[in-house]
């Protein structure tokens, strides 16, 4: 108050003696108003009838108490620079937590610019404000340790960071931890299959994500910029038919591929089976070996039909036929040269996958076509559940969940049979 009054005092006489030869300096509040605008605050400050300060707010005034705590903390942060002695120095102390980060990262930005003459020593844990001020010529230190002799500090273990250049990830895992981990997965939230990600993924938050494309975009996104967010985006989709090589090159797209057709299959597995038939036969009273001789039988003659075997060849045929054709399209740099007309010739899996599966089919191996096939789009599951003695596949899967929770040693082999995310990979700080 004291500032403003002494300005708007000399900007007065002046002007009443004539002597005001040029548009004054602007006064503090205005300066305030400006630093706080230009940070997305359309707030204007001035001096009331009783001597105080009003806001102005699209048009609305109040008082100036009647301000936000963000807002407060904004105008008492711009009001201690603009009115700051010739070359002091500031020591701002985690700015982020008394303003939005959105505007605390814009607001120092401006204050640095508006004190050219001051110093500002800025500790932070928003190392999106870090990194650009390190781009404006600020040196950037990280407080890795202290060490202390009883109550004494007796030194301290820092490192500066590289002028001009990105991020070490040891600086941000130093600073912010480890980076949150998400496996995005085929589906959606309300089946089942998020549950069982979880079970056999712990350590990743799962997220649902709709198609295998969406899945690797949504990957893809987060690996191209990891310096712009605290996240370590992997992805897992099904088997699909894919070959060995099609499995590569998608693990290096950071998307790992199922060793299963689909993840629904995993409730399916011989050893699953097996184990569910034992805690059956215990419930029950009844033969494990027979419950699960049993099973497996009436699951494979489900699949004892031309019919049925044909639907699943042609399903398994038709994703390769996809990823074929997706493989000879001519690139763009390409499309200019190939004329009116652009032939395409692949061969068709279909019957080399109905003879993989009617030879599985005869020599009754389950594992074979439970891991190869989309047997989820048959009998054969339905038939299984209620040999054990559950009355639909959805109970049965719901049964496997509750078991995967008692039943560590199936829980490592269930995790064992799968490919594992990567961690981000660090750097080190040189």
């Amino acid at each position: 108050m004291s500032a403003e009054n002494e300005r708007n005092s000399r900007v007065a006489q002046l002007a009443e003696t004539n002597s005001l030869r040029e548009k004054p300096e602007p006064s503090p509040l205005g300066r305030i108003s400006f630093l706080l605008q230009a940070v997305g605050l359309n707030l204007t400050f001035q001096v009331g009838r009783s001597m105080s300060f009003d806001v102005d707010r699209d048009g609305h005034q109040y008082p100036i108490e009647q301000m936000s705590d963000g807002e407060k903390a904004g105008f008492l942060l711009a009001a201690e620079v603009v009115l700051a002695d010739a070359n002091s120095v500031f020591i701002l102390d985690e700015p982020e937590r008394h303003l939005h980060p959105s505007i605390s990262r814009r607001l120092i930005r401006q204050l640095i610019t508006e004190r050219p003459d001051c110093g500002f020593v800025l500790f932070t844990h928003d190392l999106d404000l870090a990194e650009k001020l390190r781009y404006e010529s600020a040196r950037s230190i990280i407080v890795r340790s202290v060490t202390w002799i009883e109550s004494n500090v007796s030194g301290w273990d820092l490192v500066e960071l590289p002028a001009q250049a990105p991020m070490p990830e040891e600086a941000r895992y130093a600073v912010l931890g480890g980076r949150d981990r998400i496996l995005f997965v085929e589906g959606t939230a309300a089946s089942l299959d998020s549950s069982l990600y979880e079970h056999l993924f712990p350590g990743w938050s799962i997220q649902s994500g709709g198609s295998c494309r969406e899945i690797i975009q949504m990957v893809s996104s987060f690996q191209r910029v990891p310096e712009l967010h605290r996240i370590s985006g992997s992805g897992i989709v099904d088997g699909d038919a894919r070959t060995h090589a099609e499995a590569e090159k998608l693990e290096k797209q950071g998307v790992l591929a199922l060793p299963v057709n689909e993840v629904e299959s995993l409730y399916f597995l011989t050893e699953v089976i097996q184990t569910m038939a034992r805690w059956q036969a215990r419930q029950l009273n009844l033969s494990a070996d027979t419950l699960f001789d049993d099973a497996l039988q009436a699951g494979v003659a489900k699949l004892d039909d031309s019919g049925v075997q044909s639907h699943l060849a042609a399903a398994n045929a038709e994703k390769i036929l996809h990823r074929l054709i997706q493989s000879e399209l001519p690139s763009r740099s390409e499309i200019p040269n190939t004329g009116a007309s652009i032939p395409l010739t692949v061969d068709s899996p279909y019957q080399d996958q109905l003879d993989a599966l009617e030879k599985a089919v005869n020599a009754r191996d389950w594992e074979a076509l439970v891991t190869a096939y989309s047997v989820r789009d048959s009998p054969a599951l339905d038939a299984i559940s209620r040999t054990l003695k559950y009355p639909d596949r959805m109970t049965y899967q719901q049964a496997v969940l509750g078991r995967l929770r008692d039943d560590v040693d199936l829980l490592e082999s269930l995790r064992a049979k799968l490919p594992s995310p990567p961690d981000s990979s660090s750097q080190s700080i040189p």
